[in-house]
């Protein structure tokens, strides 16, 4: 029960904060862990993030991916006009990534997304972004040995990052096999 109120007030106090800050862009880095019995607590908080996605300029999300339990849908006319920088990674998920639950249609409606990181090569093929205005892009966590049409995925993602300034492939030190 204690541990109910503690989460309660954590949610409480984000949305006082979210609202003290009015009209003021502001940047937000969640880190949860997985715990399915706290799985509400996190969807109150990605919710009354979602109401003031319009001013977020930096969002950073640590937060479990897994079996699908946090589903929002995109409030009608929200949209994401400030944001430049975007980094997905699902905390404590030993597995690949397959069900990104974040509203996909969110993330079209950033027209500064210059700048995204992205923690395994399946975000990218089951995310969508705004890749043709991507200035830098980041993708960590691969692992070998990687599928054979690797290189071939990659080279069709970067074909669609026409601005692309700066790429960064975090490579595991040893590759399978080796030593």
């Amino acid at each position: 029960y204690r541990n109910k109120n503690f989460h309660e007030n954590v949610a409480a106090r984000f949305n006082t904060w979210l609202t003290r800050s009015q009209a003021i862009p502001f940047s937000c880095r969640l880190v949860f862990r997985v715990q399915d019995s706290l799985s509400f607590y996190y969807s109150r908080i990605l919710e009354l993030l979602l109401r003031h996605a319009h001013r977020l300029r930096n969002l950073a999300l640590e937060v479990p991916w897994m079996s699908g339990w946090f589903q929002p849908s995109a409030p009608d006319g929200v949209s994401l006009p400030l944001l430049e920088s975007l980094f997905l990674d699902p905390a404590n998920d030993p597995g690949p990534i397959f069900g990104i639950s974040f509203p996909q249609s969110l993330l079209k409606t950033a027209p500064n997304l210059s700048s995204v990181s992205l923690s395994s090569i399946q975000m990218w093929e089951t995310i969508h972004l705004p890749w043709s205005q991507l200035a830098h892009l980041e993708i960590r966590g691969l692992v070998f040995p990687v599928e054979t049409d690797f290189l071939v995925r990659l080279s069709g993602l970067l074909c669609r990052c026409d601005n692309l300034e700066a790429l960064r492939l975090d490579l595991p030190s040893r590759l399978s096999g080796q030593d």
